[in-house]
């Protein structure tokens, strides 16, 4: 699907990038432009010298119109990447060059390292449910230790929505807020209006004070998002792309999202289930009340016409309903 965030760069600017973080020496032998994501622009490298193969990402246009939540948003992926390395246990690309200084082109760009697998949805198809269960438990396990690391402050990364919150209600408040302001900008069609909506989220928001500490969450950890390689005859999770929406917040508004990709086998290798309190099923309710928000009117600004937007408003919906129930 085209994106209006994405744009087509000539092989000789691609060398040109390569060799303003490698040297002249590193040669691009093979660009292969990578076509899922619906943000960054991205590129398979294969290349020609000491350095290995490798990815390459390039910004969208500063000037081109995004959600706020996304502004700059490599500028904050490069510091989660500084995050992870020193984490050591998260399975993340190692982060490889960036430049921010829009010198070359007018945008940022980064190069990370390239997973040798593929992506767990490209294949999952075709994998026994033995595999399956073992691929999702070990996703739960990562998902898990990833949890565990816990932040000083919450909210996104850099000066995102909700940064240095010292408390989970103040941060998630922020994120809806600065995401209804953007609805209402580019006019999204919602089944309730802006400020209904911005009233029940403020409504329900006591259910979000019982967060205390700010784990790290990835946030985005669909099936697209994880590479696994078989190994001995068996495939194994290899690592985890994609970090630009990490976040310091709750780790159930990770889960409230993998139980719609995964099953019980995700939750197994994560060590419990979702909390099933009151409480806590509003807050996973108000967890996929925002991806709806986001899908929703992230289309203003990628595309219009999407295939997947009448699923998107049928979820929005039913949560809607739900989360007033309580």
């Amino acid at each position: 699907m085209d994106s209006k965030t994405k744009t087509e760069f000539s092989p000789e600017t691609i060398q040109k990038l390569v060799e303003s973080q490698f040297g002249s020496s590193t040669l691009v032998e093979k660009i292969t432009p990578l076509t899922d994501g619906w943000f960054n622009t991205a590129y398979d490298l294969q290349v020609l010298g000491e350095q290995a193969d490798m990815i390459l990402r390039i910004a969208p246009d500063p000037e081109q119109r995004v959600l706020t939540y996304e502004r700059e948003m490599m500028r904050k992926e490069i510091l989660i990447y500084q995050t992870i390395e020193t984490l050591q246990d998260v399975p993340a690309p190692r982060l490889l060059a960036s430049d921010t200084s829009r010198t070359i082109i007018a945008r940022d760009y980064m190069f990370t390292e390239k997973f040798s697998g593929k992506p767990y949805d490209k294949i999952k198809e075709n994998l026994s449910r033995k595999t399956v269960q073992s691929i999702e438990k070990e996703i739960g396990v990562y998902a898990a230790r990833m949890h565990t690391h816990i932040g000083d402050a919450f909210g996104y990364f850099g000066d995102g929505p909700g940064s240095g919150s010292q408390n989970w209600r103040g941060a998630f408040l922020a994120f809806i807020d600065a995401l209804l302001r953007d609805s209402e900008a580019l006019e999204v069609q919602l089944p309730l209006d802006f400020s209904q909506l911005h009233d029940l989220f403020h409504k329900y928001a006591e259910a979000l004070e019982e967060i205390t500490e700010a784990s790290l969450v990835h946030w985005d950890m669909w099936a697209g998002n994880i590479f696994v390689i078989p190994e001995n005859g068996v495939y194994r999770v290899e690592g985890i792309i994609d970090w630009e929406r990490a976040l310091w917040g709750d780790p159930e508004i990770e889960t409230a999202i993998c139980c719609k990709f995964y099953g019980q086998s995700f939750f197994d290798g994560y060590g419990r289930d979702m909390l099933d309190g009151d409480d806590a099923k509003i807050r996973q309710c108000m967890y996929r009340l925002y991806l709806w928000l986001i899908m929703l009117t992230e289309e203003k600004v990628r595309f219009e016409g999407a295939a997947h937007i009448p699923w998107v408003r049928e979820q929005l919906d039913h949560d809607l309903k739900l989360l007033q129930i309580f």
